[in-house]
């Protein structure tokens, strides 16, 4: 929110990345199944957000695709689901 009041309402792959890993690290730490439940959830959404599903390539303007890329594989090696390394 900018000092004027006006709210920025750009998804960002970065933030989309934080949310999922730190999802990932409470599911790790807790072993509660909750975070992992919202980590796959985050992973859909941004896939149909960010992915082309002509392509395969990520999409975002500001170049921090890249951490929404390691958030997959991180995800991939705790469920295997194989859409996060396709």
């Amino acid at each position: 929110i900018g000092l004027d009041g006006k709210i920025e309402r750009t998804q960002w792959t970065y933030n989309t990345a934080l949310m999922l890993r730190a999802n990932i690290g409470l599911y790790r730490a807790a072993n509660d199944k909750k975070y992992l439940i919202e980590a796959q959830r985050i992973a859909r959404a941004s896939e149909k957000e960010f992915v082309n599903p002509k392509t395969g390539a990520f999409r975002d303007d500001a170049l921090f695709s890249h951490l929404l890329v390691e958030a997959f594989l991180d995800l991939y090696a705790v469920t295997k689901e194989p859409y996060l390394w396709e």
